[in-house]
């Protein structure tokens, strides 16, 4: 994807590009909530990097087929967190 630390200019040229194709292939899929608005990207740059937004990931993937948030949080971290509701 964008790997490693991304130079500003890099970032301004590359990243609206692939938050753009990861919105098309959520939208493909059903997922993605059409009350989120273009200009908040699922992808941001944090520290540099390039970084998908969890929260947002959370959010559609119980609408995914053979997946749930559950075990979203489960792949990234190891095990649900104490307290998240599900």
């Amino acid at each position: 994807m964008l790997p490693g630390i991304l130079p500003p200019l890099r970032w301004e040229l590359a990243g609206h590009v692939v938050d753009e194709a990861f919105r098309r292939v959520f939208a493909d899929l059903g997922v993605l909530p059409a009350e989120w608005a273009p200009g908040r990207g699922l992808l941001r740059r944090v520290r540099g990097r390039a970084v998908l937004d969890f929260g947002r990931l959370h959010a559609m993937a119980d609408r995914l087929p053979g997946a749930s948030a559950a075990e979203l949080e489960a792949e990234y971290f190891g095990s649900r967190r104490a307290g998240r509701a599900a």
